[in-house]
């Protein structure tokens, strides 16, 4: 796991790029199947919006899980290794979502949002807590 963690810090601009870009294809996606142009929009900020209101959940709940006096690091790293994986994998949903069900799907069942940036901002808010433990 320790892998992940160095691999996310090393290419953080790659992946928020690429995290922006499947917002973008998404979003031309939602044009191409002729949802207009606000709901498209309005769905591309929200998605971006989710990528600092994860970093924040994350913040509050592992900073809570980090102050609690009953809680010892393999715990506190445990919590974090679970959200990190737990991210991981919402991010491979969300890239299929986002991108290939959403070519196949009809337009009554496309949604404007797009899943991707959500569990990003989760996954940097983890690694800033756990590098910010390993230096405690």
């Amino acid at each position: 796991m320790e892998k992940i963690i160095e691999l996310f810090e090393k290419k953080k601009k790659y992946i928020i790029i690429f995290a922006i870009g499947i917002c973008l294809v998404h979003s031309l996606i939602c044009i191409y199947k002729e949802i207009s142009i606000t709901e498209t929009l309005l769905g591309f900020g929200i998605s971006l919006g989710l990528f600092f209101i994860a970093w924040g959940m994350v913040f509050f709940v592992l900073g809570i899980q980090r102050i609690n006096p009953f809680c010892n690091n393999k715990i506190f790293n445990f919590f974090c290794f679970f959200t990190l994986g737990f991210s991981l994998i919402v991010i491979l949903y969300g890239i299929l979502t986002d991108t290939i069900l959403c070519i196949t799907r009809q337009t009554s069942e496309i949604n404007s949002l797009s899943l991707s940036p959500a569990p990003l901002g989760s996954i940097y808010g983890t690694i800033y807590l756990y590098r910010k433990n390993q230096n405690v």
